[in-house]
């Protein structure tokens, strides 16, 4: 019987090869998530290639296999629908101009689903700014909460039937923190796997371990070593935060649609004002 949190976690995960040539294993675990109305596929850190990968794989097996209808991203709203056009073959900025003004000149607006959600982007964001100038907690639910809000609103749009998936430098990422769930992954030695959280398909006593509190690394557009416990954990409960989780113990960079110099050098974070 495994001894220790890292023998019980190697033990029960289920290891892969890749997402390419395990498809079967990924397969056979995402299909008893096929019953869910929304499946959201968060991430550790953005822009790494395995992950966006895998997250690609595992939408388009939803869709041809279990129906669903939704893929909400957490994007600029005009952006998104742009991109929508796109996959819907319908006409994109500067096209189908003649059809737009003849639109815009009977309904007199823009369509009433699109309305809305630029100006309520604006007051969460709003909301969002003031709680980071006053340093509140709550800053990072406030994103979280229009997110989800959003997702709803969508839902509610496409009908009771919708379900949803929901400038270059080189950054080499410190290892993950004593007491924290990555260091905790990366001493089972297994690179890959996928591990089941719910209370029905995961080992009580491994489930029991995993909730205890620990560290949990979040990379976003900004890495900052120098900050790194302060900027990039939090402390979290593993199974009541996920019903699956996926393990990549290496991650490589996202390739670059176009390879270009930027025409004006990026002279502000994200965050600015603020920089945190």
């Amino acid at each position: 019987m495994p001894t220790s949190k890292i023998e019980l976690l190697r033990v029960n995960v289920t290891p892969f090869k890749s997402i390419s040539e395990d498809h079967a294993t990924i397969s056979r675990y995402f299909d008893s998530f096929g019953d869910c109305k929304v499946l959201v596929i968060s991430d550790a850190s953005h822009d790494t290639s395995e992950f966006y990968y895998a997250r690609a794989e595992i939408t388009k097996f939803m869709i041809e296999n279990h129906g669903f209808n939704i893929v909400a991203v957490e994007a600029d709203w005009l952006d998104a629908e742009h991109v929508d056009r796109y996959a819907r073959r319908r006409p994109g900025p500067g096209q189908g101009t003649a059809e737009t003004i003849q639109m815009t000149k009977k309904e007199g607006r823009e369509p009433a689903f699109l309305r809305f959600p630029t100006g309520y982007g604006a007051i969460y964001a709003e909301h969002y700014y003031r709680a980071i100038y006053h340093a509140r907690n709550e800053s990072w639910n406030l994103r979280d909460t229009h997110m989800s809000q959003a997702l709803v609103r969508v839902l509610k749009h496409r009908g009771s039937s919708s379900k949803a998936i929901g400038d270059v430098q080189v950054v080499r990422v410190r290892p993950g923190l004593p007491n924290s769930y990555e260091e905790l992954m990366h001493a089972t030695g297994v690179k890959k796997f996928v591990l089941d959280l719910r209370k029905s398909c995961c080992n009580e006593r491994l489930r029991k371990a995993l909730a205890e509190p620990r560290l949990e690394r979040f990379i976003g557009v900004l890495y900052k070593p120098s900050t790194e416990k302060q900027s990039h954990y939090s402390t979290a409960v593993l199974p009541e935060q996920f019903d699956g989780f996926i393990w990549f113990d290496e991650s490589r960079h996202v390739g670059a649609l176009e390879v270009h110099q930027p025409t004006s050098p990026s002279e502000y974070h994200e965050t600015w004002p603020f920089g945190l």
